[in-house]
């Protein structure tokens, strides 16, 4: 009786896993769906993002670089999830690096921003400040993100881009 007890709770319990993982292969859709949409000119407006760092960029000794063609491991840049080419040796401490964003689209959008302080400023506390503004230079965001001394400054940052017609719907 026991040996017919065991059987069943071995078939209750494998079959059990053996139908769940079925099931989660089955639900899995055969193919994934591009729903990105071709931007047009007037949908989106250009924009230029300043980089302000309270360091200046060194390549991390002990991080790992596979191929030169890659970006830098130490910094990343991204809009709507699409990577930013940006020139990782030209970070100075307080000096402004200007990033050209061709089109922004009209609606919600984010940055996310990751670089690592050198090695050798590991001790202190280090921030980043990110301006963006519009070709009026009207700014959208302006925010400075902090980090404990050694750690990375990495953020994911919302905003909210109004038409190219924001302030023309009022008499003077």
């Amino acid at each position: 009786m026991r040996f017919l007890f065991v059987a069943i709770i071995w078939v209750v319990i494998l079959g059990g896993m053996l139908w769940y993982t079925d099931y989660r292969e089955r639900s899995k859709p055969d193919e994934f769906i591009n729903t990105s949409v071709t931007q047009k000119k007037s949908d989106s407006i250009k924009c230029d993002l300043f980089v302000t760092t309270t360091f200046s960029a060194e390549a991390d000794p002990f991080s790992l670089q596979l191929d030169a063609d890659q970006p830098h491991s130490d910094l990343l840049f991204r809009l709507n999830g699409d990577l930013l080419d940006t020139d990782f040796t030209a970070f100075k401490r307080g000096q402004a690096q200007r990033l050209n964003l061709e089109l922004i689209k009209v609606g919600n959008n984010e940055i996310y921003v990751q670089i690592s302080p050198p090695f050798n400023e590991s001790d202190l506390n280090n921030g980043i400040r990110i301006l963006l503004v519009d070709h009026n230079g009207i700014a959208i965001l302006d925010r400075t993100i902090w980090a404990e001394p050694g750690a990375t400054i990495s953020d994911l940052l919302s905003f909210t881009v109004k038409g190219n017609n924001m302030g023309d719907d009022h008499d003077h």
